[in-house]
């Protein structure tokens, strides 16, 4: 009996080919799942969870339930015929095992005939007593935020002036204002400006905005204002991301650490060049890239080096509010414009989840 028994979906053919292995079931992960599935090709799709959560949009679960962002892997398994194993890999033994040609998945050892490591990245420095992106990611917020309306004035506390602590910050404040609910909102961020990687200017639009709302913002760390404050009900920590394997690659995607029919992709990837954010967009990208390559390796074709460059970035503030720029930093939208297009594209990676492709091609 084969290994491959009872792996498969229907229709092909174990032996006929051994499968293309993607371990990590985020943005990179499963856009490489669905493109080399659309192939022809056997995939195994090996991710902790259950469903494909859509992180980009975490901070709607304020008021809308955490499933309501999620597609189960299983419903995707069965419409794109690429089979869905539910485990908990040992990262530290990946590594040796991706060396060796293979991926021990429970107590299989499944040969492959490329491995895509796209196991994303964690919370860089998750604060005790606070709610990270991957506690969210785990839990229904919404109900919390529910608990906090029976409280006289609620405080809660977002430590860190990124994009997504600032989507959760007006997000609440937004909620809260609707309920007609007075709550007191902080921001902690010890940096220059809000929004860095953004243009400087939008740095002043958020400050604007954050006056408007009678939000309290200090230059300072999230766990000092803990450690000095009054107590808060609620706090959340968004200190940026850390990959959770960190991986270098070739221009092509490839780790020659490991060989070449292991590739990588989504922020575990460190590409040479083009764009390299732990971000959807890039994500994606480099997914895309990755998967097309290995089709390409696999029929004896060369191979496309990764140029990617940022088409724009955006932010949402709220209802109907945000800020960004597209095709260039100096092509800046504030307000609804902003807010929609923003929405526009986040439904670009749901419809290429229902098979619709809008993505420009860059080659």
């Amino acid at each position: 009996m084969s290994d491959f028994d009872g792996f498969f979906q229907p229709g092909v053919k174990a032996g006929q080919v051994d499968p293309v292995i993607v371990v990590g079931g985020g943005y990179a992960g499963l856009s490489a799942t669905l493109q080399l599935s659309r192939s022809g090709l056997p995939v195994i799709l090996c991710d902790t969870s259950p469903a494909f959560t859509h992180l980009i949009r975490l901070h709607k679960t304020v008021y809308r339930p955490l499933e309501a962002y999620q597609v189960p892997f299983a419903t995707l398994a069965g419409r794109y015929g690429f089979t869905f194993r539910q485990c908990a890999l040992n990262l530290d033994e990946l590594s040796r095992q991706a060396v060796e040609g293979y991926v021990k998945v429970g107590t299989k050892r499944l040969p492959f005939s490329a491995l895509v490591v796209a196991t994303g990245g964690r919370a860089a420095r998750p604060l005790p007593g606070t709610m990270s992106i991957d506690d969210i990611r785990s839990v229904d917020l919404s109900i919390r935020i529910k608990e906090l309306l029976a409280l006289a004035t609620p405080r809660i506390a977002v430590g860190g002036g990124g994009a997504t602590g600032l989507q959760f910050l007006f997000e609440l404040s937004d909620f809260f204002a609707g309920m007609r609910k007075k709550v007191q909102l902080f921001l902690l961020d010890p940096g220059q400006r809000l929004l860095s990687t953004f243009p400087p200017e939008c740095h002043d639009y958020v400050r604007s905005k954050i006056r408007k709302n009678n939000i309290f913002y200090d230059q300072q760390p999230l766990d000092s204002f803990l450690s000095h404050a009054e107590k808060v009900d609620l706090a959340f920590s968004f200190a940026g991301v850390r990959e959770t394997l960190p991986l270098k690659t070739n221009a092509c995607g490839q780790v020659p650490s490991l060989g070449h029919f292991v590739f990588a992709a989504g922020d575990c990837a460190r590409y040479p060049q083009g764009m390299d954010a732990l971000d959807a967009q890039a994500a994606v990208r480099k997914a895309r890239l990755v998967a097309g390559n290995i089709e390409a390796m696999l029929a004896g074709r060369p191979l496309q080096e990764y140029n990617y460059q940022s088409l724009g970035a955006f932010v949402s503030l709220g209802f109907w509010d945000g800020l960004g720029w597209i095709f260039g930093e100096d092509r800046m939208l504030t307000g609804l414009p902003a807010f929609t297009l923003k929405e526009t594209i986040e439904a670009q990676f749901l419809l290429y989840l229902a098979g619709l492709d809008t993505y420009i091609k860059t080659k």
